[in-house]
């Protein structure tokens, strides 16, 4: 039997995946190759950790110089004596009361308003995968399994369903002091915001010059102290079919009156006659019908407390922002919030606060962020001397030649 042939070197250079002959394709570039001995090590430590410390000081003095937060729980257990009156046990009561908080410090504008809760883990596994995406974004979807547990209320189906959706935060919370504005704009992250979220397909608004009196969608009523309620009424009706037709181009709409301002998203003003259409209003529950104190029908799911809800807190005490004040606080400033307490935290022994601060640079409150910075450096120079007292002291043994270890 006759030897393979030989390659020759004219075959081995037409082979197609030979690699070209070059320090990059060969692995001979020229590479940096410590010998890492335990003094060394020691320097790199304790210098990267003088830098954190560094850092996370840095960081503390920002926090110091510009940032002011003042907080003031107003439901659940420790709730301090002069907010009694706000405490509920059960889930949309409207318990109102005023919650008073006292600037320490001045604060420049932007103030932000926050709103805390403790002990609510938005980020379960069960919670965070209970809605529609499909749904936020403005589709109906003939498949929604992704809602579960919550895809109903009494003989309609929710829209948007799911147990985040329809579970948010809906205190209201509105600031009385007379010289001092909140505005409710501009809260979600703009890119939730526009991208995220749509009303409904085939959904349409006018305004109008009709009598809409006879067919609201959501009634107001004003209570003795003038405190305003909006509610769905027990039955809806359609208005005349010749007004959805001229302002809509559909053959039933609701009316609804404008509140004006953050509220309707800015789209109307306020006592503004309006009429509107959803797709199926006899089959869908929709945001607005779920709370109509907090949604407009207008807006709907476009509704930045809704949007802000919708991005999950990582942690189970988290804040979100509910308001932004736009004047300077002087010291000594006393906020008066007036409150509708709905949102039950009695059923989980959770706890709720309103929280007014201001911001820098790095965000709100970087307390964790300076405080990680610095215990981390002086645990690396904890090591570094470790280190240090190993090789030199304790047990110190005699480290070979590395001369010998290079070329």
């Amino acid at each position: 039997m006759s030897e393979p042939a030989t390659p020759t070197r004219e075959a081995e250079d037409e082979q197609p995946n030979k690699p070209q002959d070059n320090p990059w394709y060969q692995q001979k570039v020229p590479a940096y190759q410590p010998l890492l001995t335990p003094i060394k090590i020691a320097w790199i430590l304790f210098g990267t950790g003088i830098v954190f410390i560094i850092i996370g000081l840095s960081v503390r003095s920002v926090n110091t110089n510009d940032i002011f937060t003042r907080k003031v729980q107003y439901d659940g257990d420790g709730t301090p004596s002069a907010n009694r009156d706000c405490r509920t046990e059960r889930a949309d009561t409207n318990t109102e009361c005023t919650v008073e908080l006292e600037i320490k410090q001045k604060m420049e504008e932007p103030v932000y308003v926050w709103y805390e809760i403790d002990n609510f883990y938005q980020n379960h596994n069960r919670y965070m995968t209970s809605f529609s995406m499909e749904q936020l974004l403005g589709t109906y979807p003939s498949d929604d399994s992704t809602c579960k547990p919550l895809k109903s209320s009494g003989d309609k189906d929710l829209y948007p369903c799911g147990v985040i959706a329809n579970s948010m935060f809906n205190d209201v919370i509105t600031l009385e002091n007379a010289d001092i504005t909140m505005r409710e704009n501009n809260l979600a992250w703009a890119s939730d915001h526009h991208k995220k979220f749509a009303q409904p397909e085939d959904f349409e608004w006018s305004t109008t010059t009709a009598d809409i009196s006879g067919c609201l969608g959501v009634i107001s009523t004003t209570d003795a102290a003038g405190t305003e309620t909006l509610s769905i009424p027990a039955t809806q009706t359609s208005c005349l079919e010749s007004v959805c037709q001229a302002d809509l181009g559909s053959s039933t709409c609701f009316g609804y009156v404008c509140r004006g301002g953050d509220f309707d998203g800015g789209h109307c003003v306020k006592g503004t006659s309006t009429v509107y259409y959803y797709k199926d209003e006899a089959k869908y529950q929709y945001l607005y019908e779920t709370y109509p104190d907090i949604v407009s029908p207008l807006i709907g799911v476009k509704n930045e407390h809704f949007n802000v809800w919708l991005r999950l807190g990582g942690l189970s005490d988290f804040r979100k922002l509910y308001g932004r004040i736009t004047s300077t606080l002087d010291k000594g400033t006393v906020l008066q919030f007036k409150v509708k307490n709905n949102f039950n935290v009695d059923s989980f022994k959770g706890k709720k606060y309103i929280v007014v601060g201001t911001s820098s640079a790095l965000g709100g409150n970087v307390a964790a962020l300076w405080e990680c910075f610095a215990y981390l450096g002086v645990a690396m120079c904890g090591i570094a001397l470790l280190f240090l007292a190993k090789s030199q002291f304790v047990g110190a043994r005699k480290l070979g030649d590395t001369a010998y270890l290079k070329g």
